[in-house]
């Protein structure tokens, strides 16, 4: 997922142009689509925490999975800490 995961947000430019030529879009979402709903749910909520963490680079980002898998949501916080807004769920 991690790798995925980078090349999806391009966290690691690195990463995105030795995956650009080997990976297509589909061959992404391919493996997505493949994910266990558990894995899937850790996964969208890495990719959140990694989003905002772009957004708010001095922030302190952490996420949690909360639920239950096949309930029809992701079970999961994603908390923002940073200096000035103090702490922030989503």
């Amino acid at each position: 997922c991690t790798s995925i995961l980078d090349v999806i947000i391009g966290n690691n430019k690195n990463s995105l142009n030795e995956y650009s030529t080997s990976v297509s879009r589909a061959d992404i979402l391919n493996t997505i689509n493949q994910l266990t709903p558990l894995k899937f749910e850790k996964f969208v909520l890495l990719l959140l925490s990694n989003v905002l963490k772009q957004e708010n680079i001095r922030a302190d980002v952490s996420y949690q999975h909360t639920g239950q898998t096949a309930d029809g949501g992701i079970d999961g916080t994603v908390i923002v800490n940073t200096r000035l807004k103090g702490s922030q769920e989503y």
